[in-house]
């Protein structure tokens, strides 16, 4: 079988080797714009790391976790409670949905909502009579749950995204590949980014 003499031409040679890179070069820029915002997202479930520490802070998932623990035993108590059953039960329904959610924009809406029910949750608390074991278990979760919060606030995953963001993401040819590509920005933890 005879090679046609246009796929023996340099011309021909040329062209293909400018279409293989053409279309291979936006793929690659893809691919790896999506995995280091893919990379700086994983900050939030496997903490950020901090160059000039040389440390990984926390993880906001696990300070979600420890609200999430703390929250539970506080409901426990709150049901031995009458005056205690609505804030009981939207800090339940708020522990659920944030152990059900997938987004990080989810989970910061039931962590919203559940950090809401537990400061009504404690003001009403202060007002009861507890039992011993009651008062120390209130005081124990509810120091688990304040540690989570101030952790969470202090945590720098949302400054990682947003450095992510304004010094990669908004920049060419990043900007084009992502609205080319529909690739999406790491979600932050309820900041504005």
């Amino acid at each position: 079988m005879k090679i046609p003499d246009i796929l023996k031409s340099r011309v021909f040679a040329f062209s293909l080797l400018a279409a293989v890179v053409l279309i291979s070069t936006p793929l690659g820029a893809r691919a790896s714009l999506k995995r280091a915002s893919n990379n700086v997202e994983e900050g939030f479930y496997n903490g950020v790391y901090i160059e000039d520490g040389d440390y990984t802070s926390g993880s906001i998932a696990s300070y979600l976790s420890d609200a999430s623990r703390a929250a539970l035993g506080l409901i426990t108590i709150g049901t031995n409670h009458a005056e205690l059953t609505d804030v009981t039960d939207r800090m339940r329904t708020a522990r659920e949905d944030l152990l059900g959610a997938n987004s990080i924009g989810d989970k910061y809406a039931a962590y919203h909502t559940l950090s809401s029910a537990f400061d009504s949750f404690m003001s009403i608390v202060s007002d009861l009579s507890l039992t011993d074991s009651e008062g120390e278990s209130v005081e124990i979760y509810s120091e688990l749950f304040i540690q989570s919060r101030e952790a969470i606030g202090r945590n720098p995953y949302n400054s990682s995204v947003q450095n992510f963001i304004t010094e990669v993401f908004q920049r060419f040819p990043a900007d084009i590949i992502a609205s080319i590509f529909s690739i999406d920005a790491p979600e932050s933890f309820g900041g504005n980014t």
